[in-house]
């Protein structure tokens, strides 16, 4: 008898979701035009049946359908009205028209359209097969309902793009956890490809799980992508904070991805805050008006020319690391910063016990980085202030505040055929 029931809960199941599937069509080819709401699709038709996901899915669904039919220039939106949603699986789109334009999803703001992700993969995998389409992802909340949910947003795009266009925007969204410290998100947002992407006026919460052992944690990962943008956003608790990386598949070595700048944004208790990294010397990065609290360290660049790290505010108020540095210059042979600037910083100590291999900015070894003016700074850290190794050539200290917790202000034994210039005292 019981498994009489079991069988026909299963037709049961099977009809349902067919008609679900009918029902989606027809609602879609009453739709006119390509703006589509998440209520065109009767979210909450099926109850305890996980019913969102299928709801957001035919929604995809219909825009894609929409926009990769025809053979010209074509957008269209995708509206989340206020409401708690529950993905129980990724919602997906890939756009295949090469002439497609502009795509949207907003909600009504990220405490108001809020989607409850229970599932490993994430909320969107969003695909994109022409570098001329601009995605906006706005006004949303995304809230992991497990551990390991994924990456909350991936985007592909292309090698390439347009100078005049940003190809991904993200901006006023949420990432956050149904139970902080237990449920969390792999990844915020993570990009690949395209041009110009800006993540603007996003916080993101609840990105990594309270023992903090996963190494793949981030709030931002843009990947191969060139010149993209983070500003006025918010990263508490993770792996990696804000990370711009061009070392995959995009472009020949020294033909890479690059520019970058993150700028009026916080990290807070991220192991590492903002990494910048290239596999050749690739130009430019700005990292200005930030404020970043770290564990291990506050700032990395690794193999880039032109960077300029102004007007930060560095903290170290965690007490179980001692080995810590705020400004962590890297590369290999030649490879290492340009023509670069450290200006204008604030190193200020914070945790309640000295720490003293503390650095606040470190030129690492066989670093290769020529030309950097360390200048109108205040270290009022502990350890050491300006750490240059071998291999660093003609840096400039000019200007400098060093406070009494300091056991060195400038340390550097090879500062003859480093060729530094240092000037001890504020001038």
């Amino acid at each position: 008898m019981s498994k009489l029931k079991c069988n026909f809960a299963k037709v049961s199941l099977t009809i349902i979701f067919s008609l679900l599937s009918e029902l989606s069509l027809a609602n879609c080819s009453l739709i006119s035009g390509s703006d589509i709401s998440i209520a065109n699709f009767d979210p909450v038709a099926l109850g305890g049946l996980t019913p969102d996901s299928a709801a957001f899915q035919n929604a995809f669904d219909c825009l894609e359908s929409k926009i990769n039919s025809v053979n010209t220039t074509f957008g269209g939106s995708i509206y989340i009205p206020a409401g708690t949603y529950n993905l129980s699986s990724q919602i997906q789109m890939n756009i295949t028209n090469a002439l497609a334009t502009g795509v949207t999803i907003s909600g009504d703001g990220w405490f108001n359209s809020k989607l409850h992700i229970a599932n490993g993969n994430g909320a969107f995998s969003l695909g994109f097969a022409s570098i001329v389409s601009t995605l906006t992802v706005e006004n949303i909340g995304l809230f992991a309902a497990q551990s390991n949910t994924g990456t909350a947003v991936f985007v592909d795009f292309p090698d390439g793009g347009n100078a005049h266009r940003r190809n991904v925007i993200v901006k006023n969204i949420v990432t956050h956890s149904t139970q902080p410290g237990v449920n969390y998100f792999n990844i915020g947002i993570r990009t690949n490809g395209g041009w110009r992407n800006l993540v603007e006026n996003s916080w993101f919460l609840g990105v990594r799980s309270a023992t903090e052992t996963d190494a793949t944690t981030h709030c931002v990962l843009i990947e191969e992508n060139y010149s993209p943008s983070i500003q006025d956003s918010v990263c508490i608790g993770t792996k990696f904070g804000f990370v711009i990386s061009s070392i995959g598949t995009i472009g020949t070595i020294g033909n890479k991805p690059e520019g970058g700048t993150i700028n009026g944004s916080v990290v807070s208790n991220a192991t590492v805050g903002i990494k910048i990294q290239s596999e050749a010397q690739e130009p430019e990065v700005w990292i200005s008006d930030n404020m970043i609290d770290a564990v291990n360290r506050g700032v990395v660049i690794v193999t880039r020319k032109f960077v300029f790290i102004n007007d930060n505010m560095f903290n170290n108020t965690n007490t179980s690391n001692s080995f810590y540095q705020d400004v962590l210059i890297a590369g290999t042979g030649t490879t290492g910063a340009h023509l670069s600037t450290i200006n204008n910083n604030v190193f200020k100590m914070t945790a309640p016990t000295p720490h003293s291999d503390r650095t606040g900015v470190r030129m690492a070894d066989s670093g290769g980085s020529e030309n950097i003016a360390i200048a109108n700074n205040t270290f009022d850290n502990e350890g050491v202030g300006i750490s240059i190794a071998q291999g660093n050539l003609y840096t400039r200290m000019v200007n400098n505040t060093f406070g009494p917790n300091l056991s060195l202000n400038f340390y550097d034994p090879y500062f003859s055929s480093n060729g530094t210039i240092y000037i001890p005292n504020p001038l």
